[in-house]
């Protein structure tokens, strides 16, 4: 594919971004919301989850990390990306709603948020990476929505090579 193949301009540049302090905002309740939060708790941000509906998990993160999430139980409203007086660091739409996904990511994308929308990558302005951590390193693995078999092989492989130098991985996708 062109603008994909090394050398060639290559379309996605990682970046690791200090969030220590900084919120998250993620709209969605379900399996996706669920790992997405787990995966930013082991980092120094805050988060902001609006969910009409949330699984019985991610309010019991929501109650155990209380200082650190804020869970609306709510549908999400217009106005909803930059409501707290600042705007996120990043959000992630992960509802089951195509039309609430949409619209959280073309919100962002106006007020120049980053975005993931889960369920369509066209709409996404950052694709959120399998992450692989261990006491030194944080790797983020991502094909740029294109091959999700493939993160996960090479997520593996990450792993497996850092558990072998020093023994405190812990990986999430």
């Amino acid at each position: 594919m062109v603008g994909e193949e090394a050398g060639e301009g290559l379309r996605w540049f990682p970046l690791f971004q200090n969030i220590e302090g900084r919120f998250a905002l993620i709209v969605g309740g379900g399996s996706i919301a669920l790992r997405r939060t787990r995966t930013l708790l082991r980092f120094a941000c805050r988060l902001r989850i609006i969910a009409e509906r949330p699984r019985d998990e991610l309010a019991a993160l929501a109650l155990e990390h209380r200082g650190r999430i804020v869970l609306e139980q709510r549908p999400f409203c217009p106005g909803d990306c930059a409501a707290m007086g600042e705007a996120p660091v990043f959000a992630v739409a992960a509802t089951n709603n195509r039309g609430v996904n949409r619209a959280v990511g073309l919100e962002c994308a106006a007020a120049g948020i980053p975005v993931s929308v889960a369920d369509c990558k066209e709409e996404s302005t950052f694709y959120f990476p399998a992450i692989i951590t261990s006491r030194y390193v944080v790797s983020g693995v991502s094909s740029g929505g294109l091959d999700h078999r493939a993160v996960k092989r090479a997520a593996a492989r990450i792993r497996a090579a850092l558990e072998a130098g020093d023994g405190g991985t812990r990986s999430t996708t």
